[in-house]
């Protein structure tokens, strides 16, 4: 039974195409009171506990309002940009949350961030394709890869991106489910 806390995650899961619907359901299931539990961040963004659902719900609802609003047919599906908010910061219930106890992270570099992402990826069964991986890999930006001759970033990960940094920067104190007790 999933959490209670994620229900309206589980509820967008049903945009997401197989296989990676089925995954995504396997991944709230099993670890669906560490996400239920885990802050956005500890400082910048929805720092409460719990309020990780709240940025992901929050993305959401932006990604639903831009991507519907849009004039232009995009190469992806509204299941596409569920799926990469999903999974774009998807190590810091581990990073924030010890429960089961003996299960928190440390992520040192955004490598280890990377590597945990994928060992996610292969362990729950998500099938990625490249604009998927490309969104995932840009979700807070190019950084180093801007290129003023070519745009690196494509319109899955600069739709996440919208998404990601509307919801942290502009509703970063926004609840959307209630606080939890105790």
């Amino acid at each position: 039974m999933f959490h209670p806390r994620i229900a309206l995650l589980v509820e967008y899961t049903n945009r997401i195409e197989e296989p990676n619907h089925s995954a995504m359901r396997r991944l709230l299931l099993a670890e669906g009171e560490r996400i239920a539990l885990s802050p956005g961040s500890t400082h910048n963004h929805q720092t409460w506990p719990g309020g990780y659902v709240d940025h992901m719900v929050g993305m959401i609802e932006v990604g639903q309002t831009v991507y519907g609003y849009s004039r232009k047919k995009h190469a992806f599906s509204f299941g596409d940009l569920v799926l990469v908010v999903l999974l774009h910061d998807i190590e810091k219930p581990w990073k924030y949350v010890d429960k089961p106890e003996g299960t928190q992270r440390v992520f040192n570099n955004p490598a280890e961030i990377k590597a945990f992402t994928q060992e996610i990826v292969q362990h729950f069964g998500f099938v990625l394709n490249d604009q998927h991986l490309n969104a995932l890999k840009y979700a807070h930006g190019e950084g180093d890869d801007y290129r003023p001759d070519q745009r690196v970033n494509g319109p899955l990960g600069a739709m996440l991106h919208i998404c990601d940094y509307y919801s942290a920067r502009i509703e970063f104190d926004r609840r959307i489910l209630p606080p939890l007790e105790g």
